[in-house]
């Protein structure tokens, strides 16, 4: 059997929250942080994504093993929280 292509659709991974969550206080607490990072990609997030790009990696290993990085396709919004979910997948 030949895959000859396999489409992926995934939410992006754990993301930082909009604000701080209230009475909370294992998030930082200075106005910056919140306007620079908030909604964006967490560490975990960013594991998250690339433990699932290796479990896909190793269900297809058969299939994929002669496709060259060239080959591949990703597609994102274009929001810090997706590229960097897709790149972590691919990274897996």
């Amino acid at each position: 059997m030949t895959i000859r292509q396999l489409i992926i659709l995934h939410h992006h991974g754990a993301q930082y929250p909009p604000e701080p969550l209230h009475g909370d206080i294992s998030w930082p607490i200075k106005s910056q942080f919140w306007e620079d990072y908030h909604e964006y990609l967490t560490p975990v997030g960013t594991l998250q994504h690339t433990n699932i790009g290796k479990d896909i990696r190793k269900y297809y290993q058969e299939f994929i093993s002669d496709i060259k990085s060239h080959e591949v396709r990703s597609y994102s919004s274009n929001f810090q929280k997706t590229t960097s979910s897709a790149w972590s997948f691919l990274l897996g």
